[in-house]
């Protein structure tokens, strides 16, 4: 599983979480966290679809606004040693 992002504050995660688990949530303040562009990808196992091949791992990246301070950050995971 893969996607991207653009344009995304934290009350629409909020509103979103509130309806996947069927509760509301209390909302929090729109300029806390703003996300500008997130990319994240998720992959349990690797797997090959034809000549394409999607490695297992988990990698998240996204430049932000959080308390009002631009931020980027890029995380991953992988099975697959570093050289």
């Amino acid at each position: 599983m893969s996607g991207k992002l653009e344009k995304l504050n934290i009350s629409d995660l909020v509103k979103f979480a509130s309806k996947v688990i069927g509760a509301p949530i209390r909302d929090v303040p729109v300029d806390f966290l703003n996300f500008e562009n997130a990319e994240l990808y998720i992959c349990p196992a690797g797997i090959t679809f034809g000549s394409t091949v999607y490695p297992q791992g988990f990698s998240f990246k996204a430049d932000m606004v959080l308390f009002g301070k631009r931020a980027n950050i890029e995380c991953s995971t992988s099975s697959t040693p570093s050289s």
